[in-house]
């Protein structure tokens, strides 16, 4: 059995808004944070395996993003994680051919550090 950790997908991002735009209730900020989390998760894997994923990192994929979908449609924004998927996430973020757009580098940081201090 794998060491299981926990991951707070509410990463704060610290987005910032613009003042014509009323701020979003805490509720709404951590459902944004996590959708967020999860898509950068997303984009780092698609991009570190743009031939597409083998078997292995299918399964492990469809794992992961299960228990993160399952944990933003229940409002808890938490999930367990184990090391095998914390290193998948962790080696698409630092991936040679995973590339950000430098508009959103400093939140992509933000979820970068979040896994590596798992």
């Amino acid at each position: 059995k794998q060491n299981m950790k926990t991951l707070n997908l509410n990463i704060d991002y610290k987005l910032v808004y613009p003042s014509t735009m009323e701020k979003p209730s805490d509720e709404d900020q951590e459902k944004a944070n996590s959708e967020l989390t999860r898509d950068y998760i997303e984009f780092a894997i698609t991009y570190s395996h743009k031939e597409g994923l083998n078997s292995q990192y299918r399964r492990l994929y469809a794992g992961l993003r299960a228990k993160i979908d399952k944990a933003i449609e229940d409002k808890k924004y938490i999930i367990e994680i184990a090391d095998s998927e914390i290193k998948f996430i962790k080696d698409a973020l630092l991936d040679e051919n995973t590339k950000f757009n430098a508009t959103i580098a400093k939140y992509v940081i933000a979820l970068e550090d979040a896994i590596v201090s798992l």
